[in-house]
């Protein structure tokens, strides 16, 4: 029997984020009607200089049909008030969403190396000891995250995946979730006026699959069961691939 604060086991953890997945695909819309809703929102946050969270398909995805979905979420399936959920959740474009997310995601402190995969020592050096005004020390800053009262803080990296074909759906796959690797090896600290405290448990990559023929779906369903294993068991990485059945 559990005690009084016992954290919640890494089975129960995965249970989560396997009913926030089937959550998500109940609630966001059909894969045309997201595209179809997408280029809208693009077109119009473009047009205007109101929102510039929307300018770009990830952006117009996350603020459309994720946000406000993963707000419901936490209150419908994990218990909390309108208020705890809100301040379990954080997101870039919080000030556009006062009433859904408390605050942003990025880090408090800036580090020497980005989340970009492939780079080369070469290329590290010319940053290090160039003449270029620009600083080579980088500032994370996480597509979403959730704190407590969330029972599971997590940091997430979002895609919004369009290009057709397998192949490309591999390297997005395989970006991400280096991503979400690098996230969680960054050295935690506290909570300041500014920033919220980085003390990640886990980390998620939530891909929404726009393609025609499904290059996302098809690239993880297909990859070596030791990676989807590794993640989640050696890495404390999620792969949720949306629309999808678990």
């Amino acid at each position: 029997m559990k005690g009084i604060g016992t954290p919640p086991s890494r089975e129960e953890a995965r249970r989560f984020f396997e009913d926030m997945q089937a959550y998500l695909n109940a609630k966001i819309p059909p894969r045309d009607e997201v595209r179809q809703r997408v280029r809208e929102v693009v077109a119009n946050a473009k047009s205007s200089q109101n929102d510039r969270s929307k300018a770009f398909p990830e952006g117009a995805f996350l603020n459309e049909f994720v946000i406000g979905t993963i707000h419901e979420f936490l209150k419908e399936r994990r218990n909390l008030s309108p208020e705890e959920a809100r301040q379990a959740l954080l997101s870039e474009s919080y000030s556009s969403f006062p009433r859904i997310a408390s605050g942003t995601p990025a880090s408090n402190f800036k580090h020497p190396f980005t989340k970009a995969l492939g780079v080369t020592a070469t290329s590290v050096v010319t940053q290090w000891w160039g003449k270029s005004a620009k600083s080579p020390i980088s500032q994370s800053c996480p597509d979403l995250a959730f704190r407590d009262p969330c029972p599971y803080r997590v940091v997430f990296e979002a895609k919004y995946f369009r290009t057709e074909g397998v192949k490309a759906a591999k390297t997005a796959l395989a970006t991400g979730i280096y991503q979400c690797f690098f996230y969680l090896g960054l050295p935690r600290h506290e909570e300041t006026k500014k920033h919220a405290a980085w003390n990640y448990d886990f980390a998620c990559l939530l891909i929404f699959d726009a393609t025609e023929g499904g290059s996302v779906c098809s690239a993880w369903r297909d990859v070596h069961p030791d990676i989807n294993r590794g993640c989640w068991e050696g890495a404390n990485i999620y792969v949720m691939v949306l629309p999808s059945t678990i």
